[in-house]
C-alpha cells in the first residue's frame, strides 16, 4: 500500500496550457462554474526520502459548460527557485531527504485557499506564498515574512543580523483559519531556553495585520499542524514530543519521539484582554486535524473540540502501518471550571475532515480498509447527541484499490480527486451529496497527480 501510495508522488510534470478532461463515466453538471484547485507535493524524480518533501505544485480544474479543464504548476518558493538556478539540491527536507546546507526547506505544498483575489499557499517549513489565480504564476510571499531558521537567541541585536541575512526566518503555520472577514495564522520561534513563543496574526481582506498577540510557553511546541479559533480564544494542542537533534540530519519530523511520561495540554490563548489565557491536559494521542465546525456558545464558557487522534506519532516511513489508524475524538471543556472529559465518537480511521454547514456533516477519506485510502464518508453529526451516541455515517466504498484526496463542497455537490495504483491514472470524482448513491461522474486526468494534501473552490 505505501508504495503505491508513494508513487502517486513520482515523475510529476506542468500542464502550463489547459487541457479537456474525458469523462468516462456520467456527465459533469452543467450547474458547476468556477475553479477547483489542490496543492499537492510533487517531483519529477525519485530522490527524495518521502513524498512529502516534494516540490508543491498547484492544479487547476475549471468547470465550463459541463467540461473540465486542467492545468497545473509548480510553486515558486524562494528555495526551489535557487535549487532550480544551481541545479542541486541545497535544502534539507523535513521529512529526511538530505541538502547541501543546514536550512529546512520550504516545498509549499500543503494548503491553499482563497484571499485578497490571489491563490495562499502554506507549508509548515515556511512562509505563506501568493499565486495568480488565472496563470498560477508565483507572485511572492506574504507580508514582511521572510525564509528562516524559527529560532531566536538572548540578543535582540544578534536576531535582527540572522534574520536580514536568511539564517533566522518565520514559519507559518499549514492551516490558516478564516473567523468572518478575518484570516488568522500563527507563527512558532523556538528559544534557545527550551520555550516558544507562539505570535498569531489577524489580517483583514485587503492585507492589512488587525492584531498581533504573542504566546510564551515553558517548553518547546513541536508539529502543532492545526488550530481552532472561537469567538474569544485561539486554541493550540501541544503534542507530548521531544527532539533528538543527533536525528537532525534524518529530518526534523523524524528526529522527534513520544515522551510517555507528558500527555497532550490544550492551551487557550485569548483574543482580546477581556479574558485569560489558561491551559489543561488531553488524554494521550497524536492529533493531525481539528473539524472545523463554527461554535456559538451564548455562555461564553464552553468549547468543544473536535479531533482526528491517532494511538501514537505517526510512521512517516510507512504511512500504511496498521498504527496509522485514527478515530474521532470529541473534547468538550468548561473555560470556567476546567472541566474536561474526552470522548470517542466515531471509531473509524478518516483524514481530511471538509464540515457542510448545509447538511451539518462531515465529508472525508476513510482509510480503514488494508488495501487503500478508497472509501468516501458522510459523517452525520446532526444525528449526534449527547448520551453517549456515536456519529452515524454514510459510505461509498470503491470495487479496486484507490487513493482519494481531501474533498472539497461546491453548491449540491462533493469533488475529490483519485489516483488508480493498478492503472497508473488519475481521475476526477464528482459526487452527489448523498455519497452511498456513489459518484455522478469520473473523468479521466491526462496526467499523473498526486494524492495530493489540500485544496479550494472558487465559485463563478
Amino acid at each position: 500500500m505505501y508504495n503505491d501510495w508513494c508513487n502517486s508522488f513520482r515523475n510529476i510534470t506542468e500542464t502550463r496550457h489547459p487541457v479537456r478532461l474525458t469523462t468516462i463515466k456520467g456527465t459533469v453538471p452543467k450547474k458547476i462554474k468556477g475553479k477547483y484547485f489542490k496543492i499537492n507535493p510533487a517531483d519529477s524524480t525519485d530522490n527524495l526520502k518521502h513524498p512529502y518533501d516534494g516540490n508543491g505544485m498547484i492544479s487547476c480544474f475549471t468547470f465550463e459548460d459541463g467540461e473540465v479543464y486542467y492545468k497545473s504548476k509548480y510553486v515558486d518558493t524562494k528555495h526551489k527557485m535557487l535549487e532550480d538556478k544551481f541545479g542541486i539540491r541545497l535544502f534539507q527536507g523535513a521529512f529526511g531527504t538530505r541538502g547541501l546546507l543546514p536550512l529546512i526547506k520550504n516545498p509549499g505544498n500543503t494548503t491553499v485557499i482563497i484571499w485578497n483575489k490571489e491563490l495562499l499557499v502554506f507549508s509548515e517549513s515556511g512562509i505563506p506564498y501568493r499565486i495568480d489565480i488565472d496563470t498560477l504564476e508565483t507572485k511572492g510571499g506574504l507580508l514582511n515574512f521572510k525564509e528562516g531558521l524559527p529560532y531566536r537567541t538572548n540578543s535582540n541585536i544578534l536576531n535582527k543580523i540572522l534574520y536580514n541575512t536568511g539564517i533566522f526566518g518565520d514559519n507559518i503555520c499549514a492551516h490558516p483559519k478564516r473567523y468572518d472577514d478575518r484570516l488568522i495564522l500563527y507563527k512558532i520561534d523556538h528559544l534557545n531556553n527550551d520555550s516558544s513563543v507562539i505570535t498569531f496574526y489577524e489580517i483583514d481582506t485587503d492585507m492589512n495585520i488587525l492584531s498581533i498577540k504573542t504566546y510564551k510557553t515553558n517548553s518547546r511546541l513541536y508539529f502543532v499542524h492545526d488550530f481552532i479559533v472561537t469567538e474569544h480564544y485561539y486554541v493550540i494542542v501541544q503534542p507530548p514530543l521531544d527532539i533528538n537533534l543527533n536525528k537532525i540530519g534524518n529530518g526534523v519530523v523524524n528526529a522527534l519521539s513520544e515522551n510517555k511520561d507528558k500527555t497532550n495540554i490544550v492551551h487557550f490563548i485569548p483574543r482580546s484582554k477581556e479574558y485569560k489565557s489558561y491551559k489543561c491536559e488531553l488524554l494521550n494521542g497524536f492529533i493531525t486535524h481539528h473539524f472545523n465546525i463554527p461554535q456559538t456558545d451564548i455562555w461564553n464558557r464552553f468549547i468543544d473540540i473536535f479531533s482526528i487522534i491517532y494511538p501514537n506519532m505517526l510512521d512517516w516511513n510507512n504511512m500504511g502501518n496498521d498504527n496509522n489508524k485514527s478515530e474521532i475524538y470529541k473534547t468538550e471543556i468548561d473555560t470556567h471550571t476546567g472541566f474536561t472529559s474526552q470522548r470517542i465518537v466515531l471509531n473509524k480511521s478518516v483524514e481530511f475532515p471538509i464540515y457542510d454547514a448545509d447538511k451539518q456533516a462531515i465529508y472525508a477519506i476513510d482509510y480503514s480498509d488494508a488495501i487503500g485510502m478508497n472509501n468516501i464518508i458522510k459523517i452525520n453529526m446532526k444525528e449526534y447527541n449527547d448520551k453517549g451516541m456515536l456519529f452515524d455515517y454514510d459510505i461509498w466504498k470503491s470495487t479496486y484499490k484507490s487513493f482519494y484526496g481531501e474533498p472539497v463542497i461546491v453548491d449540491d455537490y462533493i469533488l475529490t480527486t483519485c489516483y488508480n495504483p493498478c492503472m497508473k491514472y488519475s481521475y476526477l470524482y464528482i459526487f452527489s451529496k448523498d455519497i452511498s448513491a456513489g459518484p455522478i461522474s469520473i473523468s479521466k486526468i491526462p496526467v499523473n497527480l498526486p494524492v495530493g494534501l489540500h485544496g479550494c473552490w472558487l465559485g463563478e
